[in-house]
C-alpha cells in the first residue's frame, strides 16, 4: 500500500465492480499506464481479479479482508 493509487483503486473496484482499466484511472485521477501497473501489484496480491471481455479487462475485488476493511472505512456498493 506504498503506492496512494493502491487504495483508491480497491476502493473505487468496491463502489463500482467491473470498471475497465480507463473507467479506473479517470474515478482515481491517474494515467490509464500508473493504474494498470498498481492493478498488476494488487492482483498478484490476490486482492483484486482480471477479466477479459472483448477487448475490455474488467476488475473485481476478491479478497474477503480487502472487502471488510473498505466496509469498516465506511464504503458503501454502488447500487
Amino acid at each position: 500500500m506504498a503506492d496512494p493509487t493502491r487504495p483508491k483503486l480497491l476502493t473505487q473496484i468496491h463502489l463500482h465492480p467491473d470498471y475497465r482499466v480507463g473507467e479506473l484511472a479517470e474515478a482515481c485521477g491517474v494515467t490509464p499506464t500508473a493504474a494498470s501497473q498498481a492493478l498488476r501489484v494488487l492482483r498478484d496480491q490476490g486482492w483484486v481479479e482480471a477479466h477479459q471481455q472483448g477487448p475490455s479487462v474488467r476488475y473485481l475485488l476478491v479478497d474477503g479482508a480487502v472487502h471488510t476493511v473498505l466496509h469498516l472505512m465506511g464504503q458503501t456498493h454502488d447500487h
